[in-house]
């Protein structure tokens, strides 16, 4: 959708997010990252279904979710015992992403790092056993 914008808006625009607000062709691009001015608080990183030192089987889902209340988020990278999930740059306040708890028995790690359009960053990291499945407890 276009809309019309006067010079000063599109040059204020540009200030306030780092981003050019026209395209080569002289289109305006609302979707540039908002970046909030005096933004110094990190995004936040929430894991869902599992957590530190808590037992979980394979195949059990878990749900990662990056906030920023005042910025878009910029990168999101998500690692699982060291390897690569996700490494993506978004342009929205928040995200939630449903992954699985992987096949491999023993000790897993989940580290999420994130960074906010203003530079803010912050890393959330947990350790917990996987084991073969879980038995019911009969009294």
């Amino acid at each position: 959708m276009l809309r019309t914008f006067s010079l000063l808006a599109i040059a204020l625009l540009t200030l306030l997010t780092g981003c050019p607000a026209l395209s080569s062709g002289g289109t305006v691009l609302l979707d540039a990252p908002i970046i909030a001015a005096g933004d110094t608080k990190a995004p936040a990183i929430a894991v869902k279904d599992v957590a530190q030192g808590e037992t979980a089987i394979p195949g059990e889902p878990f749900t990662v979710a990056v906030t920023d209340d005042q910025s878009t988020l910029g990168e999101v990278v998500i690692l699982y015992n060291g390897q690569k999930m996700l490494d993506k740059s978004y342009n929205a306040h928040s995200i939630a992403i449903k992954y699985e708890v992987g096949s491999l028995i023993g000790t897993q790690t989940l580290q999420v790092n994130a960074k906010d359009a203003a530079g803010n960053a912050s890393t959330y990291s947990i350790s917990f056993p996987v084991i073969e499945t879980r038995h019911a407890i009969h009294f």
